[in-house]
C-alpha cells in the first residue's frame, strides 16, 4: 500500500485485526512511502500510532464538516455546489411542468439541459408524464377501457 495510515481510519484494533487477517491469508504488507516493516513488534507499535493518528484525523474531519454545515445553515445557504439556474428559470420550469409540457420543449425554451428540467421535476415531485405507446390505436385503447369497466374478457 502507499501509506499505512490509509489502511483504516476505524481505530487501532481494526487496523491490527486487518493486518492479522492479511498475514493469515499469506499476504505480506509493506508501506511504499513510510518505509515501515509491519512484521515485527516495533512495526506493530508504529502501525498502532499511525492508526491512532488516522482515527483522530477522521474525527477532526467530521467536526470540520459539521461546523461548515452549521455555518452554512445559519447563513441560509445550502450545502454543495451552487445552482446554475436562476430562480426565474426555476419558476418557468415549474409552470411548464404543471402544464404538462414535454421535458425537451421546456429545456429548449428555457435554455437548460434536459437533465436540469428532470431534476427540477423530481424536486417538485411532479410525476413523469404518462404517454401511451404510439402503436396503440384509439380503438384498442377504448376497447381495453370498456373491458376493464365491465369485467369482460376476450
Amino acid at each position: 500500500m502507499f501509506r499505512l495510515d490509509r489502511l483504516s481510519r476505524s481505530g487501532i484494533r481494526d487496523t491490527l485485526t486487518l493486518l492479522d487477517e492479511f498475514r493469515h491469508c499469506g499476504v505480506a504488507v509493506c508501506s511504499v512511502s513510510d518505509g515501515i516493516d509491519p512484521s515485527g513488534p516495533m512495526g506493530e507499535i508504529v502501525i498502532a500510532v499511525l492508526a491512532w493518528a488516522a482515527q483522530l484525523e477522521r474525527a477532526a474531519i467530521g467536526e470540520r464538516i459539521s461546523a461548515a454545515r452549521a455555518r452554512l445553515a445559519n447563513e441560509g445557504r445550502g450545502w454543495g455546489r451552487p445552482s446554475k439556474i436562476t430562480d426565474q428559470q426555476r419558476a418557468q420550469i415549474a409552470v411548464r411542468l404543471a402544464r404538462d409540457d414535454s421535458i425537451r420543449a421546456i429545456a429548449r425554451d428555457v435554455g437548460v439541459p434536459k437533465s436540469t428540467v428532470q431534476r427540477e421535476r423530481d424536486k417538485l415531485l411532479i410525476s413523469k408524464r404518462k404517454r401511451r405507446p404510439k402503436y396503440l390505436s384509439q380503438e384498442s385503447r377504448t376497447g381495453a377501457k370498456n373491458h376493464a369497466k365491465t369485467g369482460e374478457s376476450d
